[in-house]
């Protein structure tokens, strides 16, 4: 007597169907794992990461403070906003070994030196082509930094296109760079997006993950980070309350660097929303974004949204750049990135009373 034998054919169907399936459930976790790489939050905790290569610390990484920034800008008689780009012929010098006024006292724009070797990233220059106070990005440098460089004094031979680079590692190192052509310019280095940053775009496209920001009710919370407010001078509510629907709107909770603990005057010599208690910048490092790009533009773009800005308009003037004022509720809302030495932060303030209407646009 023959076995029955059961049919292959159901097999022959269901083996294809398996084999698509498990391939289908492989392209959606591998699609879920890349957006949550994409998208991780960084850390709020009191711990903030400072480990970007090259960084000093102080304003946009140069190892200087606010307030003595703003001293250049303000008391220096070749402060302005001059930058002419191209190439320059590069040397580099350093206290106590002559220039910065032979024993290394002060540079001509007024940083103070006393004949130490401080480490910040400035540079000499001629201020008929680069004024004082201004955040230059060179490169190639001496360090390797890909960071701006504060013009911030002057010297007998650098005239034209010359430029010399502070360096306080000593002698063999300024020696090691010699005379080397360097590129001036107003705007960071264009690095090449590295694989991981293409492989999360290609994820996000595939995912139809699209740039949408919260609605304008959402609410997020801001860490502030040690020594962002100068003693005794706290955030005001107003300004805190208005954050909060920022972090809501960018989808990310977001770590305030700079409060109350800023120079008096901005760089146009008016006072500053800092000193009030009222405006706030976000660092690249601390909220982990590159230079002039990245969550940095969304979260300029939720500023701006916060402000009642269409969420299109939004992040068309996030990702164009500048300083722009809005009106809203009585209040005007500033938000500035992507200009000036605005590539490393965006700054969001507030000032009470104002009376226009639309998006007044900057640049510093």
């Amino acid at each position: 007597m023959t076995p029955h034998r059961r049919p292959v054919w159901p097999w022959l169907i269901a083996a294809p169907a398996l084999g698509l399936l498990v391939v289908v459930l492989g392209i959606v976790l591998l699609l879920a794992g890349a957006a949550q790489q994409c998208d991780s939050p960084p850390t709020t905790n009191s711990t903030i990461d400072l480990a970007v290569p090259g960084t000093l610390g102080g304003v946009a990484g140069t190892g200087l403070t606010r307030a003595q920034v703003d001293g250049v800008r303000n008391d220096s008689p070749y402060a302005g906003r001059r930058v002419t780009p191209g190439e320059y012929l590069a040397t580099s010098y350093g206290p106590p070994w002559g220039g910065i006024q032979g024993a290394g006292l002060a540079t001509s724009g007024g940083l103070r030196i006393g004949g130490g070797a401080p480490r910040w990233y400035q540079v000499a220059v001629d201020p008929q082509l680069i004024s004082h106070g201004t955040l230059v990005y060179l490169w190639p440098n001496p360090f390797s930094w890909t960071g701006p460089f504060l013009a911030a004094d002057t010297g007998g031979a650098i005239r034209g296109r010359r430029i010399d680079f502070y360096d306080w590692r000593g002698r063999l190192a300024q020696y090691a760079w010699g005379h080397r052509h360097t590129a001036v310019s107003e705007w960071p280095r264009a690095d090449e997006p590295d694989e991981a940053g293409l492989a999360c775009e290609r994820a996000n496209a595939a995912a139809g993950d699209k740039p949408a920001l919260a609605l304008p009710g959402a609410r997020g919370r801001v860490t502030v980070a040690p020594l962002a407010n100068a003693p005794g001078r706290p955030l005001l509510p107003e300004l805190l309350e208005l954050l909060e629907r920022v972090a809501g709107i960018a989808g990310r909770d977001i770590v305030l660097t700079t409060g109350t603990n800023h120079g008096e005057r901005t760089s146009s010599g008016r006072i500053s929303d800092h000193v009030l208690g009222l405006a706030g910048d976000f660092g690249s490092v601390a909220n982990q974004f590159p230079l002039g790009g990245g969550f940095g533009t969304r979260l300029a773009a939720a500023g701006l949204r916060a402000a009642g800005v269409s969420e299109s308009e939004a992040w068309r003037l996030a990702q164009a750049g500048g300083g722009h004022d809005v009106c809203f509720d009585g209040w005007r809302v500033q938000v500035i990135w992507r200009t000036g030495d605005h590539f490393d932060h965006v700054h969001i303030g507030l000032r009470r009373g104002c009376g226009f209407g639309g998006v007044r646009t900057f640049q510093i």
